[in-house]
């Protein structure tokens, strides 16, 4: 029997579908509609009901009134209907539904069973009916993981504070509301509402992660947007100062005062925001990194100027606030551009980038980055301190870091501790972004400028590149006067830990906490209380309050807010594929000085470089998720089809965090590989640097060979090979596709065809980006041309589907454009998806969801024997593609 049937009884009862008698809660009343095809499985206190079929009964059913229980049973009921799954809360000591797969003995307790069984019958394996997997082909099976779940219920969590209530303060993406940031705060403290509050000891996430019940309200008004476009990566777009929030708002730019207990006229909802620099057409005047100089009472913050002609001027300014921004009742009023003259100060300007501007406690010293063309600032930066005079103005500029002569460094993230030193981190000397301070001398020394020294030397790295502002690798912890500790992120082999360092004895303990990738840790509050903002292979980002035991050097966490509303842990256990790390063997080009200009210019078809060049063997790194899926079991022999993907930059990294748009392709049968390619962060200097002059050449090679290692180990099928990736990572998708025949078939986000236009024509962050990853333009022009998908388009033979937003000021949408006008006249399978107003990067759900869906279809129609979809897809056109 297909249909579940109707279930009665307080005492307990007995269902059947498919054929599966299942035992049931004791005080389940009934259940009506007839369905498709369902298990109710039992995971700890739990009850769930899956669905296993579409079917509008089962929609009405989960959506409207799933259960009616019995009373005073005390269950509560959370309904989640675009999950496919309703959940039930058992209490203790009750009887509740079992697994379906279980060899425990479970007995019929009701005396209205309608199985076919008389009450008090032992269910085994005997009567159980079938319970095999079903046999399906890789890539063909059913998830309960959809595409709604994998992008629309997916958060983007970003930079998390803590306010002087001890309460945390985070920002969130919704793809929901077209991708609008919001900032929203704990309603209650921790330990508080009305969860338990306790600790949790340590977790391997074997076992599924308890959610936190403190419910967050949300700060940011209707029609404001935290949002900072400096750099157009944005980030560092608000800043917490006692009851005060001063934010930069996404339409305008502008930013805006906000407090944090007052609500708005009516005495309900948020407060109102004001704006104190004023708006301007084309979004002129933008900000972001702010901090409050509260001896001056200003915000001190880096701005980028669009309105003086050609390209924009980075600079560090203070913006003055109303005499009683950090309290009272507000009144803060936008100001015209000639009050803004007077009230915005220019503090530090003539270097082309500026980042991470800090003010000492006693706030007579302002630290700040600087670097100039054509460094990004993981190549080489200055680190500065400067003395605020009575005026208000930086005087006596020292370059603390980056201008030793013979000495390469690139330090970031400057910090001044609660007693007054400053540390950073820097990877001069070793090639590590390790931790460093700076110990400054009496004017009376003859090294005026001070000196630096290590607080401790590993082969780790405790920064990640500054795509974005904001950066927050290590914090100080409170009791930082009596035990100078601090609380550092450090990344070893891919994987992201948390650590102790005690600063008098340079020494590190690591802090076990369950997680595998922390973007950021901090310290706050009266009460010192730590969160960072941390993720694993099975749990999504997540802000996470974390309470350390100094003493004993270990740490308990809760989540205070994931970017799932439900536990995925849960919800898919059995569905979630944990990835694991993966090192291949790969080859490095060494090129002899008389080749050096000819071996920088094209690729060769085979992946060398054209010219005198001598390989080394290296080895590279990916991160490896397996097809998972516990209803599905593949023909005996098959292997699973592969999708590797390219991280963007590409300065930057795959990590470990679950991301549910990768479980939607391994729950179906794919694997995947998230590839660690040589120019990769994480890995040193050195690794970044294999990448230096090699623009399409390392990184091709790496991918090809990390694919061509998981076939040799017999872990993939060599003939279902494809490759997608976004922006840097969609450039290299087409030179694979252009340059290789290891691919079947690729997919490129917003991606790059031509690298001469792109040097031409980008942003000013990355204006110069390219003369580290190939060269000059003015000297290597030649090998821009030659790495160009777009100029060797009769090389590709493999399809190609493209996705590009059209407001993109990164890559400009003519690159998407371009190649797949040559794909489709050269007569290939390829299709161009474009998105009104999508930058660079998708936000909108309703994008992130058809970019998903119609890469899994895309590559389900083209590869070779296709795969028959379990999914109900909308198809779209593709181009030369005749089924």
């Amino acid at each position: 029997m297909n249909a579940l049937r109707t279930l009665r009884g307080s005492a307990g009862a007995l269902v059947e579908s498919g054929g599966v008698l299942i035992a049931t809660a004791k005080r389940v009343e009934s259940l009506r509609s007839p369905v498709g095809s369902h298990s109710l499985v039992r995971r700890g206190a739990q009850v769930v009901v899956r669905r296993r079929s579409v079917d509008s009964g089962l929609g009405e059913l989960l959506g409207e009134k799933p259960f009616s229980s019995g009373t005073g049973t005390g269950h509560h009921r959370s309904t989640c209907a675009d999950y496919h799954t309703t959940i039930f809360y058992a209490e203790e000591g009750e009887d509740a539904i079992w697994r379906r797969r279980s060899r425990l003995p479970i007995t019929v307790c009701g005396s209205d069973a309608r199985g076919g069984l008389a009450a008090g019958t032992e269910i085994s394996e005997d009567n159980m009916g079938n319970d095999k997997q079903i046999e399906a082909p890789y890539g063909a099976w059913r998830s309960p993981i959809s595409s709604d779940v994998a992008t629309g219920k997916m958060l983007r969590l970003g930079g998390a504070a803590i306010d002087d209530d001890g309460r945390v303060i985070w920002l969130e993406g919704r793809p929901s509301e077209s991708g609008r940031s919001v900032l929203v705060r704990e309603r209650e403290g921790p330990g508080d509402g009305d969860g338990d509050g306790g600790e949790r000891p340590p977790l391997s996430f074997s076992s599924a992660v308890e959610e936190s019940s403190i419910a967050g309200e949300d700060l940011t008004p209707e029609g404001f947007d935290v949002r900072s476009r400096v750099h157009e990566y944005g980030g560092g777009a608000f800043t917490i100062w006692r009851d005060s929030i001063l934010f930069t708002n996404g339409p305008d730019q502008s930013i805006y005062h906000q407090r944090i207990s007052n609500k708005d006229d009516s005495g309900t909802g948020t407060s109102i925001a004001r704006a104190i620099t004023p708006a301007e057409e084309g979004q002129v005047l933008r900000y972001a990194d702010g901090v409050v100089d509260e001896r001056f009472n200003r915000i001190v913050c880096v701005r980028e100027h669009h309105g003086r002609g050609g390209e924009p001027a980075n600079e560090i300014v203070g913006v003055k606030l109303a005499r009683d921004a950090g309290g009272g009742d507000g009144g803060i009023e936008q100001r015209t551009r000639r009050e803004e003259e007077k009230e915005v100060e220019v503090l530090v300007s003539g270097d082309d980038f500026y980042m991470f501007p800090r003010i000492s406690p006693d706030g007579k010293r302002l630290a700040w980055i600087s670097w100039c063309h054509p460094n990004m600032p993981w190549d080489q930066t200055c680190l500065w301190v400067g003395d605020i005079s009575q005026s208000g103005k930086i005087d006596k500029k020292i370059c603390v870091a980056g201008k030793s002569e013979g000495l390469l460094e690139a330090p970031t993230e400057p910090s001044w501790s609660p007693s007054g030193e400053l540390f950073f981190v820097s990877d001069r000397g070793s090639g590590w972004w390790n931790l460093y301070r700076w110990i400054d001398s009496p004017p009376s020394s003859s090294d005026g400028g001070g000196f630096v020294e290590a607080v401790l030397a590993m082969e780790a790295e405790f920064s990640r590149p500054a795509w974005i502002f904001g950066n927050r690798s290590y914090t100080f912890a409170p009791d930082w006067h009596s035990h100078p500790t601090i609380i550092a992120v450090y990344r070893q082999n891919g994987i992201a830990n948390l650590g102790l360092i005690d600063v008098r004895r340079m020494r590190l303990t690591p802090v076990e906490t369950g997680y595998t990738e922390i973007f950021s840790v901090q310290c706050g509050g009266a009460a010192g209380r730590v969160v960072m903002h941390a993720a694993s292979g099975v749990q999504p980002e997540s802000i996470v309050d974390v309470k350390i035991d100094y003493e004993r050097r270990s740490a308990t966490t809760k989540v205070i807010k994931s970017a799932c509303d439900v536990d995925v842990a849960k919800v898919f256990e059995g569905y979630l594929s944990v990835p694991r790390v993966v090192e291949f063997p790969t080859t490095v080009y060494d090129d002899g000085e008389e080749e050096e200009e000819e071996a920088e210019g094209a690729v060769g078809k085979e992946g060398g470089v054209k010219g005198g060049s001598e390989e080394r063997k290296w080895t590279a790194f990916a991160l490896f998720y397996p097809p998972s899926n516990p209803d599905y079991v593949a023909p005996k022999g098959e292997k699973p089809p592969l999708l590797v993907r390219i991280h963007g930059g590409p300065t930057a990294a795959a990590d470990t965090a679950l991301r549910l748009s990768y479980q939607y392709f391994t729950s179906r049968g794919w694997a995947i590989a998230d590839v660690n390619y040589g120019g990769s962060t994480g890995y040193g200097r050195a690794f970044r640097e294999r990448l230096k002059g090699r623009l399409g050449i390392v990184d091709v090679e790496d991918c090809c060979r990390c694919a061509e290692y998981l076939v040799a180990q017999g872990m993939v099928d060599g003939n279902r090979l494809t490759i997608e990736g976004s922006s840097a990572g969609g450039y290299t998708t087409l030179a694979a596709l252009t340059f290789r025949d290891t691919f079947s078939a690729g997919s490129s986000r917003y991606g790059i065809a031509d690298l001469r236009i792109l040097a031409e024509e980008t942003h000013k962050f990355e204006a110069r980006y390219l003369d580290g990853l190939i060269g000059p333009l003015s000297t290597y022009g030649h090998a821009y041309d030659d790495r160009s998908p777009i100029n060797h388009v009769e090389n590709l033979r493999r399809p190609l589907i493209l996705f590009h937003g059209l407001e993109d000021a990164v890559v400009p949408p003519s690159q998407s454009r371009a190649i797949y006008t040559a794909v489709k006249e050269k007569g290939l399978p390829v299709a161009l998806i474009e998105f009104e107003g999508e930058r660079h990067g998708f936000r909108k759900a309703e994008n992130l969801k058809k970019t998903l869906e119609y890469q899994l279809l895309f590559f389900a129609r083209v590869l070779p024997g296709g795969i028959q979809l379990a999914d109900d897809i909308e198809h779209f056109d593709i181009d030369n593609l005749h089924d």
